[in-house]
């Protein structure tokens, strides 16, 4: 090329197949074409390149992608914490223990007998209530070494009532709230024992093919046999010979 012009070389990407003067063949040839480009014309020479040109690609360096980390992960068990329950009593903290035998306060506890009727047929059995009144603000327990036993009972001039309670000793609280406690209890209109052998008494009368016979008819009264801790006042009740 000469000084002073402008020129631009072109890859021309294309295969001749040229001949010698001699007709043979000659080894395909890459062209290459050179433009000088002066004062406005352009003028092509032409040089041969060699037979073979190769362009080796920069190496390329692998982006790694983002590795995501996992949270931290901890492998000791949750903390929790226990809250102990409350030390449970059967006896309430504001509690009079009354020993058996023994009166409490004076004034805190009245009883008395009730019944749905005082006419009462002989061989029968009725539901009655001890109605206990608890006159403080404490609840009182009755049971020092063993549950005191009571029960209701009829009995007459000529009858006595005489029952025989359990030789084992109940442990369990005897409690009376504050106000008022009703107490069931059954009261059967028979004899308390009777006998199948010699011995009979008034108060204990030979049994019947049934069992214990009947209260004959007359004047009872009921009455409370238990702890002097619990008193109750008699009740009158009259007793009648079952039908038939």
């Amino acid at each position: 090329m000469k000084r002073g012009h402008l020129s631009c070389v072109l890859w021309a990407d294309a295969t001749l197949k040229v001949r010698s003067e001699r007709g043979a063949a000659l080894p395909l040839m890459t062209v290459v074409i050179f433009l000088t480009l002066v004062a406005g014309a352009a003028v092509g020479s032409a040089m041969t390149a060699p037979a073979q040109s190769s362009f080796t690609a920069a190496p390329t360096t692998p982006v790694p992608l983002p590795t995501t980390v996992p949270p931290p992960t901890s492998t000791e068990p949750p903390t929790t914490t226990t809250v102990p329950a409350p030390p449970t009593s059967t006896v309430p903290s504001t509690t009079i223990t009354v020993p058996i035998g023994s009166v409490p306060p004076a004034g805190a506890l009245s009883s008395a007998i009730e019944l749905p009727t005082t006419t009462l047929v002989g061989g029968s059995t009725v539901s009655g209530v001890l109605v206990v009144t608890n006159h403080t603000d404490k609840t009182i327990n009755l049971t020092e070494t063993c549950s005191p036993d009571w029960e209701v009972g009829l009995q007459s001039a000529t009858i006595p009532f005489n029952p025989a309670f359990p030789a084992d000793c109940s442990t369990g609280p005897f409690l009376l709230q504050p106000g008022t406690n009703r107490l069931p209890f059954t009261l059967d209109v028979s004899y308390n024992a009777c006998t199948n052998g010699g011995g009979a008494s008034p108060s204990v009368p030979p049994c019947l093919t049934g069992g214990i016979p009947p209260l004959p008819p007359g004047p009872y009264q009921a009455i409370l046999v238990g702890p002097s801790a619990l008193s109750a006042k008699p009740v009158d009740v009259e007793v009648v010979p079952p039908p038939g």
